[in-house]
């Protein structure tokens, strides 16, 4: 049972926080494709959109989760003040009424939960539910990153003298101080860039002999800007 290590309350206001990202996410959603659409956008707009996008979508579930749960774990009893403070109370009244909330206090203890206030089962299933649906995608991604370093060492060759020395000029011009791998491969249709750490660029081997230098130099430099931006890093 998770109930002794997570707050009552920081489960609560999690599940809110989940509940509350459906229209959170729709809205901001709705927002990328209206700005998206616009005519004459430029590519760099186009992508700071959608990263930023993606960036509040991360965002806004936190921010909500740090609001709710500061709300409900706010002492219920923080606006009373004591009945020795009440003008007009004597100190005597103020003890009666203390003997008296301390003979009913067992009372109240052994008395069972009504079950207006007993903990809801709502918040742990909408957990139960978010983290096994993180645990699904990320075995997906996990198999995707497996079958992607797989394309590495799979019916690969070096690319030709005439395609690297393309490759050094193309990331001279994109200020792509880092060393890019690239090579020829069977085994993809279309050109694949896989890694961030250490990056490989991955050419069909098919297209390249149908293509012009200047269609391979736009493909290169299509490859190489995904590595300039940190695309891999940012999905």
């Amino acid at each position: 049972m998770i109930t002794p290590f997570i707050d009552q309350t920081s489960i609560q206001a999690f599940a809110w926080s989940l509940i509350h990202f459906l229209w959170q996410g729709a809205v901001l959603g709705l927002i990328a494709f209206m700005v998206l659409r616009l005519p004459r956008l430029r590519a760099t707009t186009r992508y700071l959109a959608g990263v930023g996008t993606l960036l509040a979508m991360l965002v806004s579930p936190i921010a909500t989760f740090l609001y709710l749960d500061r709300s409900v774990s706010e002492p219920a009893g923080a606006g009373f003040v004591e009945m020795g403070e009440v003008p007009g109370t004597s100190s005597v009244t103020a003890l009666r009424t203390e003997s008296a909330v301390e003979l009913r206090a067992p009372a109240i203890a052994d008395a069972p939960l009504p079950a207006v206030i007993r903990p809801s089962t709502g918040p742990f299933v909408i957990l139960a539910l978010w983290l096994s649906g993180v645990v699904l995608l990320s075995l997906r991604l996990l198999g995707g990153w497996i079958v992607a370093r797989r394309l590495i060492t799979r019916a690969v060759r070096p690319v030709s003298p005439e395609i690297h020395s393309l490759v050094r000029r193309v990331a001279g011009r994109l200020a792509l101080d880092r060393v890019v791998r690239v090579f020829e491969s069977s085994a993809v249709a279309v050109p694949v860039m896989v890694g961030w750490i250490k990056p490989v660029v991955l050419l069909p081997a098919a297209a390249l002999s149908g293509l012009t230098p200047t269609q391979v130099e736009a493909l290169i430099a299509h490859e190489l800007a995904h590595i300039r931006r940190h695309d891999y890093l940012i999905n």
